[in-house]
């Protein structure tokens, strides 16, 4: 599911923890992994946290397009809710 680069409520989409977090993921249910729009996103470990689980298409922010184990090697890995987001990952995975 991609993210939009627009903002709502003044917080980007990609760093939207009510949009991505708690209305598709909690509520609807959302099971797969959401991208951001090409250069939709302004931060790591806030998007992360809101529940980006790629970048693109460039990895500015998340090192190359979608590794979170080099988030891990940067220091991020003492963040709890990034250590969910990578098992979530893998757990979606075929």
């Amino acid at each position: 599911m991609p993210s939009s680069y627009n903002r709502l409520n003044d917080t980007y989409s990609c760093e939207n923890d009510v949009t991505l977090n708690k209305e598709l993921k909690d509520y609807m249910g959302f099971r797969g992994f959401v991208m951001s729009d090409w250069g939709g996103t302004h931060s790591t470990t806030q998007a992360a946290d809101s529940g980006l689980d790629q970048e693109m298409p460039s990895g500015n922010f998340f090192g190359q397009v979608g590794s979170y184990p080099d988030l891990i090697r940067m220091g991020f890995g003492r963040n709890f809710v990034l250590l969910f987001r990578v098992f979530q990952l893998w757990s979606i995975t075929p």
